[in-house]
């Protein structure tokens, strides 16, 4: 597993059941480039996919098996686990939320800005007035 792998892992850690763009968005990587890790991380048992009504793609999370792995061992895991909740009680809560989730996490990747290492908030004005807009879009679209 190479670095970039390892960074994936643990951005699904941090995020469960994100998408292919947004594990690229926040990793800062080429959307192909976040497509292969994901699958390589699910050809070697590191990751489990989800599909749910109404969201489209599929969402990734830790399988139990990268959860040993970050854990550092058998005997960590389920502490580790509990301790960034991704023990499969909590998965299997945040995947049922999952739409509503999408939304927010979608938002939050738009505002990450290109190069930068970690999350930051767009200085420009008219960056966020055209994200407020589309989001009223979006809603309007749900709930007419």
């Amino acid at each position: 597993m190479n670095e970039s792998e390892l960074h994936t892992l643990h951005l699904l850690r941090d995020h469960p059941w994100s998408t292919t763009s947004q594990v690229a968005g926040l990793t800062n990587l080429p959307l192909r480039s976040g497509q292969r890790y994901l699958s390589n991380l699910l050809s070697t048992g590191l990751a489990q996919v989800a599909r749910v009504p109404q969201v489209r793609g599929r969402l990734y999370a830790p399988s139990a098996a990268s959860i040993a792995l970050l854990a550092g061992g058998k005997r960590k895991v389920k502490t580790y686990a509990r301790a960034f909740r991704i023990d499969s009680l909590h998965l299997a809560e945040t995947l049922l939320r999952a739409h509503s989730l999408l939304w927010a996490r979608d938002f939050l990747t738009a505002l990450v800005v290109p190069g930068a290492k970690e999350l930051q908030w767009a200085a420009g004005g008219s960056f966020v007035t055209d994200m407020a807009i589309n989001w009223r879009r979006r809603i309007r679209h749900m709930w007419p």
